[in-house]
């Protein structure tokens, strides 16, 4: 999936392209970041014993439903009290495995100026590194492209002093 993302970067910014590079850097998909332990979510469980049913698997049989979730995900599983999991080193703040930016000069402009027509940006990271998801998408209606705006607008006058950089990602 290809969309957009802003990112806020202080005007008198003397490496826009570093600065940009670091306030991504955290939600990169690829990042690696400690073992943690994840529940599978019920919709998923309950798909992989649709699947495996046929071949003899019952919820019931705790130690077959781990092996067959280890088998269909490559990742340590296990069973407790909270229900089934995995370990994983993904990156849960992952929104991109790739971004690029086409241009400075086209591509950036100050927060204060005029907001240039859509497309919008799915996300505006700001300067805090703080992700914000816009909800923007392909298909909004008129009223969410106006919400939309004005959220935008909202969000970029709290940084008067930055540049807006307008970013092509994708995931």
């Amino acid at each position: 999936m290809q969309f957009l993302t802003l990112v806020l970067v202080p005007a008198e910014n003397q490496d826009i392209p570093a600065t940009v590079t670091q306030l991504m850097a955290p939600y990169d998909v690829e990042r690696t970041v400690p073992a943690r332990k994840e529940y599978v979510p019920h919709d998923e469980l309950d798909y992989l014993l649709e699947v495996y049913e046929p071949y003899g698997l019952r919820r019931e049989d705790i130690d077959a439903v781990v092996a067959a979730l280890q088998e269909n995900t490559g990742y340590v599983c296990g069973h407790d009290t909270g229900g089934f999991w995995y370990m994983t080193t993904e990156n849960p703040q992952g929104h991109w495995d790739g971004w690029r930016l086409q241009s400075l000069p086209n591509d950036s402009w100050p927060t204060t100026a005029p907001l240039p027509e859509g497309p919008y940006p799915a996300a505006v990271i700001t300067p805090d590194g703080a992700w914000h998801d816009m909800g923007a998408r392909w298909d909004m209606t008129d009223e969410q492209q106006v919400a939309l705006r004005a959220r935008l607008l909202e969000l970029l006058s709290r940084y008067p002093a930055h540049l807006a950089v307008l970013l092509h990602c994708h995931s």
